[in-house]
């Protein structure tokens, strides 16, 4: 099972409203992606924790749909 790239970056950015979302499907088959976000929302925490926001907002979708993305998160 695969999610499309226009539905996942539309979750992503639905989460992360004023926040720069850059996501690109990696293998082209729409089930391996990476995903950049840059949001005042990390600011301070820790990687795991950063990490945990993005998998919270994908929800159910990861594991699923989505069979593994590589994350990296920035602070303003």
């Amino acid at each position: 099972m695969a999610i499309e790239y226009d539905i996942l970056y539309k979750i992503l950015k639905d989460s992360f409203l004023d926040d720069e979302v850059i996501l690109v499907d990696t293998a082209g088959d729409s089930n391996h992606y990476e995903v950049t976000i840059i949001s005042d929302t990390f600011k301070g925490l820790s990687l795991i924790k950063q990490h945990k926001i993005v998998y919270d907002a994908i929800g159910e979708h990861m594991g699923n749909a989505l069979h593994a993305l590589k994350i990296n998160t920035q602070s303003k």
